[in-house]
């Protein structure tokens, strides 16, 4: 007796395979599909299920049989096509999976679901244009759909049309007005844009509308700080759970917004950077230690995301133009994301490059290990795109922490940090999980911006009344450096202050001068703006400026020796802290010590002095650059020297 499969025509097994097979009998379902085939050896719609079932059943070689079968029986059904070229895609035959592709142009298919199909494809291919070509042609197919705009906008922001992927996701949020989601992408892609006020009202709409999509609430914390909304961007991050992926991110970016709170207490604050170094370490592998030096000369790694036209840059061009290639190797980790030509000229200048962008952390912590160094420097701290994680994994025997970020990291595997002894005087040994290295003279070496306009004379001489001006990041200046500056003012009633920020919103502004009206001064006696003019550099502003004020808790250091190279006097209190004592040591190195105020009265008094005389105020214009060039700040090759002579003491623990 025949069984029953034998007795029944292929188009009632296939019913029955589809059945099963939907039900999740892949075993009797696959049984039917190949029954099927027996009676019709040429059947798409057997051989093409047969085809995914054998892939499912990790049978690659069956599956791709089978759904090349399917495709050859049926060229004209691209939905075999695209199946078949998912196959090759998942094991990376990335040419055959083009040629299976490209077999349809986006003109010939007419069908949403099949051009969503074929971007998902592509997109595995990472070929964007072609993406953003067939989903374009949805959004005239399905402009009420969704996912077709919110898929288009993020193409387009992976192309870096920013214009564009802000219209797709408007529109998709036109179709549906309560997805979070989108309108944390609209954010981000406003921000690209450099449309702050649209992102924040964008990732603020996000926030409202699902409270635990914590990107949103990453991103928003990040966007309230650059508008010096210190306490708001706290809130943001510390509601981030240490379950969420955003956490590690978040806890940084909290660090970072603790340090401009002038607030929080150095004991304070040197214990949460502990507990987010602490939190890094669970994951991580450390390395076996190394006993001795390796080589006759230290191998020393750096790795940043700065590597561009970036301040981080403009204080490493120095060492990497002068460090002595008979003491140092000089091993460069860029995790640059859009190199420049920056980047091209500290590549030209250094040992070994490796770029580790898009690497994960086990990925970089195996190549830092692989690369047999003594030491390895950290020069991102907790500031954006850093690597602490690999860090975490100690894959160099010596570890160091400099420049780029004013505290601790937190990390006991990071052995030293790199600072001097007017940052970090006696006695603040206590703040840090890492022993401080001082170097001898200023921690830093600066080398100004190549770009930057000429000097101008002060415009006291023609306005007949002092400028003071601030080009600081809007959270430094806090409610009590707003307090300060509007003492001065009141004691100079005819003076005025410039505040420059490119970032700059009108709700900010207005925020500003309403503090200041709180103290007695007047809107008309302040100039906030976020434009240098057509055309003209931002250092330009520095034409309308007569006398520079620094801030606290956190200096501005690159703002401070932009100024000096400007031929401005730049005033500073150092705090209690590292990131308030960095321009001192600035002022020092540059032999401009009279510039630092020891209190409140001090700083107010020397901006008086320097007020009332404008001939010194020319003086200062006139002579200042080739004084800085003959100075210690500027004095590369001095700084290589100190700067390996710390190295070496550092090494002198495994040697």
């Amino acid at each position: 007796m025949n069984p029953p499969e034998m007795n029944q025509n292929p188009a009632q097994l296939l019913t029955r395979a589809l059945a099963v097979h939907k039900a999740g009998n892949l075993k009797e379902a696959l049984s039917l599909y190949l029954d099927v085939l027996e009676q019709d050896p040429n059947h798409g719609d057997a051989l093409h299920l047969a085809g995914l079932i054998f892939d499912a059943q990790d049978s690659p070689a069956q599956a791709k049989s089978y759904l090349r079968k399917a495709v050859d029986a049926h060229p004209g059904n691209i939905l075999f096509s695209i199946d078949l070229a998912r196959f090759y895609i998942k094991y990376q035959q990335t040419e055959s999976a083009l040629s299976m592709l490209e077999r349809f142009s986006p003109g010939q298919v007419n069908d949403t679901s099949v051009l969503l199909q074929l971007a998902q494809c592509y997109r595995s291919l990472e070929k964007w244009d072609a993406v953003c070509t067939l989903l374009n042609k949805a959004t005239s197919l399905s402009a009420g759909s969704f996912e077709v705009w919110n898929n288009y906008g993020a193409t387009c922001f992976k192309l870096r049309k920013w214009r564009e992927a802000i219209r797709a996701f408007t529109r998709a949020l036109e179709v549906q007005p309560g997805r979070a989601e989108a309108y944390n992408n609209l954010g981000l892609a406003y921000d690209q844009q450099g449309d702050s006020r649209e992102s924040i009202d964008a990732f603020t709409r996000a926030c409202s509308l699902k409270p635990d999509l914590y990107p949103a609430q990453l991103n928003l914390g990040k966007h309230l700080l650059t508008q010096g909304n210190v306490s708001g961007a706290i809130e943001r991050f510390t509601c981030i759970p240490p379950a969420d992926r955003n956490y590690s991110v978040a806890q940084s970016n909290l660090l970072i917004a603790l340090n401009y709170d002038p607030d929080i207490s150095v004991q304070k604050l040197a214990q949460a950077h502990r507990e987010v170094g602490t939190s890094l370490r669970p994951n991580a592998i450390p390395r076996p230690k190394r006993s001795a030096l390796l080589h006759n000369k230290l191998r020393v790694g750096i790795i940043s995301p700065d590597l561009y036209h970036h301040p981080v840059s403009f204080f490493l061009l120095p060492l990497v133009r002068n460090y002595d290639r008979k003491e140092i190797e000089l091993v460069i980790f860029s995790d640059v994301a859009s190199p420049d030509r920056l980047t091209g000229v500290i590549n030209s200048m250094v040992d070994e490059w490796e770029t580790t962008t898009g690497r994960d952390t086990e990925q970089i912590s195996e190549l830092i290990q692989q690369k047999r160094l003594d030491m390895l420097i950290d020069v991102t701290g907790h500031l954006a795109g850093n690597r602490l994680a690999a860090f975490a994994h100690k894959p160099a025997p010596v570890q160091l922490s400099y420049l780029g970020y004013p505290h601790s990291t937190g990390l006991e595997t990071i052995d030293y940090y790199l600072t001097d002894a007017t940052c970090d005087p006696d006695g603040y040994e206590p703040f840090y999980a890492e022993t401080l290295l001082r170097l001898d003279g200023c921690f830093c070496c600066y080398e100004p911006l190549p770009d930057a306009p000429p000097v101008a004379e002060p415009p006291c001489l023609v306005n007949r009344h002092v400028t003071f001006g601030s080009l600081h990041h809007l959270a430094r200046i806090n409610p009590r450096m707003i307090a300060l500056w509007a003492r001065l003012l009141n004691e100079l009633p005819t003076a005025r202050l410039v505040i420059f920020r490119t970032n700059l919103l009108p709700h900010t502004a207005d925020r500003i001068r309403m503090e200041f009206n709180e103290h007695g001064i007047d809107s008309e006696r302040l100039t906030l703006t976020n434009t240098a003019g057509a055309g003209k550099h931002y250092l330009s502003v520095y034409d309308a400026i007569d006398i520079a004020l620094d801030t606290l808790p956190w200096s501005g250091h690159t703002t401070a020796c932009e100024a000096l190279w400007m031929g401005i006097p730049v005033i500073s209190r150092p705090g209690r802290r590292h990131a308030g004592r960095m321009v001192a040591s600035v002022l020092k190195a540059a032999g401009l010590s009279p510039l630092i105020a020891q209190n409140d009265n001090g700083y107010i008094e020397i901006a008086r002095k320097l007020a009332s005389e404008p001939q010194s105020l020319r003086s200062h214009r006139k002579h200042q650059r080739k004084h800085l060039q003959n100075s210690q700040l500027l004095d590369g090759a001095g700084f290589a020297g100190r700067f390996t002579y710390a190295l070496q003491k550092a090494a002198a623990s495994i040697a």
